[in-house]
């Protein structure tokens, strides 16, 4: 049996991490091909929630953004002894969304 999937991505992101400055490349590479095409999904994603009302339209999206996917890096860099429960993403979304949330 092998490790949670949550446990080798935070493995990968710390490799990654630990080379960003060392191998630039890497880096680059790394962030064209992972990061910025799911940053450019989760964005749209929060564009849409904005055109149906679901979000309110005064905050920066790239903001947002940042807001969702904040917490899951300070676990696997800054503290990576952090749990990283399967559930903590449907968490993150649920604490952060009420306070994107207009008001009723």
């Amino acid at each position: 049996m092998g490790r949670p999937r949550s446990e080798a991505v935070a493995t990968l992101l710390r490799y990654v991490h630990a080379r960003m400055k060392s191998h630039p490349r890497l880096w680059s590479t790394y962030h064209a091909l992972v990061i910025e095409p799911r940053r450019r999904k989760s964005v749209e994603v929060l564009r849409r929630g904005r055109r149906t009302g679901e979000i309110r339209t005064d905050l920066d999206l790239d903001l947002m953004h940042d807001l969702f996917v904040g917490p899951m890096l300070v676990r696997t860099v800054v503290r990576p002894e952090g749990e990283l429960p399967e559930e903590l993403a449907a968490q993150i979304v649920d604490v952060v969304l009420a306070g994107l949330r207009p008001a009723q």
